[in-house]
């Protein structure tokens, strides 16, 4: 008996994880359910309503923790099973979405933190009344309140990331917001770096570079590449197809790009 059925996939414009907002209620973009037509008539009802519960699955991940970092927690570890990491044995995401329509069997949300071809195994109405319990504790997360960092960009990081979209469709902006507006320092399960008083994000083959300031401010300086010209001409052969970019990129922002 098979236990575990897919009922369809998520059509939505991001296809990286890294694009999508870590949590659900952050995420206004509109994105599709598509439900295979087998499974067409268990919509019948749905309709009705305008929150639902969507199970799906983290299909990009390959791997488990069992001590992860959370951003919110500033590097102190946590048992995967205490926070909402994706990176957990059953790669299961649980989340309740805005329903704003239904047409034949194509479900139209919004407030959902899933990719584009994410695997949905299930879906269920959300109701308040047994659902939602205000009182509850919010354990380990009461001991680091949430205070949200202002991002800022200068002009010129703005049209290097419009470049790079462009060139790549990398929104390194929605990239910067989901990972630096909670805690944007280095810590223990981050890619950040300190380089004197600045910091590294990176991205793929991309170097976000930016300043912390007082009264939780972040300003982004500017984009580099992880490559240089010697590199790419180095380099025999191309595996992920982006050395002509990553070279445009230098050429295009030679005169400030050190």
């Amino acid at each position: 008996m098979q236990i575990v059925r897919q009922i369809g996939f998520v059509s939505a414009r991001e296809s990286d994880k890294y694009q999508c907002s870590s949590q659900g209620y952050k995420d206004h973009e509109i994105k599709y359910l598509v439900i295979y037509p087998e499974f067409s008539e268990c919509l019948r009802g749905l309709e009705t309503f305008n929150r639902i519960w969507i199970v799906w699955g983290f299909h990009m991940n390959t791997s488990w923790k069992k001590i992860v970092h959370p951003p919110r927690a500033m590097g102190e570890g946590y048992g995967v099973f205490a926070t909402r990491s994706p990176y957990r044995p059953s790669a299961i995401g649980l989340t309740a979405v805005r329903l704003h329509s239904i047409e034949k069997n194509v479900l139209t949300l919004s407030e959902c933190d899933c990719v584009d071809k994410t695997p949905v195994y299930d879906i269920k109405p959300y109701l308040a009344y047994a659902d939602s319990f205000p009182d509850a504790s919010a354990g380990w997360t009461s001991l680091y309140p949430s205070k949200e960092y202002k991002i800022t960009f200068s002009i010129y990081s703005v049209v290097q990331m419009q470049w790079i979209q462009g060139k790549t469709g990398y929104a390194l902006d929605q990239y910067i917001q989901k990972i630096l507006v909670e805690f944007p320092y280095q810590h223990k399960s981050s890619r950040i770096r300190k380089q004197g008083e600045a910091y590294i994000l990176p991205y793929k083959k991309w170097r976000i570079h930016y300043t912390i300031h007082e009264d939780r401010f972040v300003y982004i300086e500017k984009v580099s590449t992880n490559y240089s010209i010697d590199d790419i001409n180095g380099q025999e052969d191309d595996p992920i197809n982006d050395n002509k970019i990553h070279m445009e990129f230098l050429e295009t922002f030679k005169s400030i790009i050190h």
